[in-house]
């Protein structure tokens, strides 16, 4: 065939560009089985490449099996530091006090028609019945320094009334471990203004991060009057991974508005799943955003013949069993404080005389005043056991960069191929689909040592 100048063209071939790939390739074997002096030489040089090929896929099978089962490594470090002193939660047991249940005696006449009463009470109608934050809180001392009311947030609670949070505004820190650089409380639980259904005298103590939701009804821990506890504590932050490698949420703000938390998204579900098939929410749960939405009047009233009771009491049972589909995973950034409680007589007798004089109580009756100690008073010392905490962080075991480096160590011990013999390969596919459309130059590829690229020239396929 001639071109347009008259010259003799001769177009490459399936066995031309086969043979060409063979003579430049850089894979080992593939060139001694192309150009071997004997045909028994390439059979075996070719046998050889297979079995090379076979043993690659193989292994390179196994890497990528490991890839995507996508191994997480978890390493423990302990780091020593000033540490943020956590949040401390604080709840009276009894949850309103008897003076106001007096005032209902005649619609109140038993614990059941007095709880029932109190689930009818909006939040701030059940804040207002509860013990107070300056009734309660008679002394705080953090690390020397008094605390006042404006360290303490106060919030609401269907099973305690209202609990007080100290240190989630003015986030305070700790240089030094040991008592006397954490928190002090002495609490006053007002025991006389208790409500015959309360059976034990104290407070709920709970430690948690400081920008996380306080479930009390669900942790923490119960310290009775007369006694003083010493909670010590011991710092963990946890860091987790997203899918593929890990499944943990990275939501930031829960319905509540504080910080995500498995406990809070739990509450959240079982009160979601109430009100889509009851039409309300169970006021024993805590309200996620809006605190006003409509609660089950049956549970209140203790209907247990309606059907939206029964439908509630099916929602908290299969609550607790563990057969409600929720969706809740652990936080992807999560502090946890382990404590160590300790629990001591309070106070001893020959302190007695101080703490009375401390708290302004009648010096003159020290029977009286012991007696009013014991009775309605709680001491309680919360602090860092040591200032070094420990970090437990999970991270990718296997990378995208170690199945590059694991494959090419493959595909080079059993072919000798690099990503450069790669693209010798994508050359090769590349002419084989192109061969109406070059141009071979034979003289050129005998006199040319470069590139396999380099000796053909694209003419027009129309």
């Amino acid at each position: 065939m001639m071109n347009l100048n008259g010259n003799k063209t001769n177009y490459l071939t399936f066995k031309g560009a086969t043979r060409e790939f063979l003579r430049h390739t850089t894979a080992h074997g593939l060139h001694s089985a192309g150009y071997g002096k004997k045909l028994p030489l390439k059979i075996f040089w070719l046998v050889l490449f297979l079995i090379a090929a076979v043993l690659f896929c193989v292994f390179a099978n196994q890497v990528m099996v490991r890839f995507y089962q996508y191994p997480v490594h978890v390493q423990e470090t302990e780091t020593q530091e000033v540490l943020l002193f956590p949040a401390v939660t604080v709840c009276n047991l009894n949850r309103q006090k008897n003076t106001f249940a007096a005032r209902r005696k005649r619609v109140v006449s038993s614990d059941a028609a007095e709880n029932q009463a109190w689930l009818k009470l909006t939040p701030a109608a059940r804040s207002a019945k509860a013990h107070t934050l300056t009734d309660m809180v008679k002394q705080c001392n953090f690390a020397g320094a008094i605390c006042d009311v404006s360290d303490f947030k106060t919030l609401t609670n269907v099973q305690y009334g209202s609990c007080f949070s100290f240190n989630t505004k003015k986030l305070k820190t700790s240089k030094k471990p040991g008592q006397y650089e954490g928190l002090q409380l002495t609490l006053n639980v007002e025991q006389d203004l208790y409500i015959s259904s309360t059976p034990v005298a104290g407070v709920k103590v709970l430690v948690h991060d400081n920008a996380e939701m306080p479930f009390p009804e669900v942790g923490g821990i119960s310290v009775s009057v007369g006694n003083e506890a010493a909670v010590a504590l011991t710092k963990t932050k946890f860091s987790r991974l997203t899918a593929p490698h890990g499944d943990c949420e990275e939501e930031d703000i829960n319905e509540y508005g504080y910080m995500y938390s498995r406990t809070a998204c739990l509450s959240t579900c079982v009160q979601s799943s109430t009100y889509k098939d009851c039409g309300c929410y169970d006021p024993r749960f805590s309200l996620p955003g809006n605190n006003s939405a409509e609660v089950c009047s049956s549970v209140v009233d203790g209907d247990t013949s309606s059907s939206q009771y029964q439908c509630v009491d099916e929602k908290m049972t299969a609550y607790l069993a563990g057969m409600l589909s929720c969706i809740c995973k652990q936080a992807c950034e999560q502090t946890q404080y382990d404590v160590d409680v300790s629990l001591s007589k309070w106070p001893s007798v020959k302190f007695q005389s101080q703490v009375v004089a401390e708290l302004g109580l009648d010096t003159n009756d020290p029977e009286a005043s012991q007696q009013n100690l014991q009775k309605n008073y709680v001491s309680l010392r919360v602090f860092f056991k040591s200032t070094v905490h420990r970090e437990v962080t999970s991270q990718v075991a296997y990378t995208a960069w170690d199945v590059t480096a694991d494959i090419g160590g493959v595909s080079a011990l059993f072919w000798g191929v690099s990503i450069l013999t790669l693209v010798e390969f994508i050359e090769y596919i590349v002419t084989i689909v192109t061969i109406p459309c070059i141009d071979y130059k034979p003289d050129k590829v005998r006199n040319d040592a470069v590139t396999f690229l380099a000796v053909y020239r694209k003419r027009s396929c129309l």
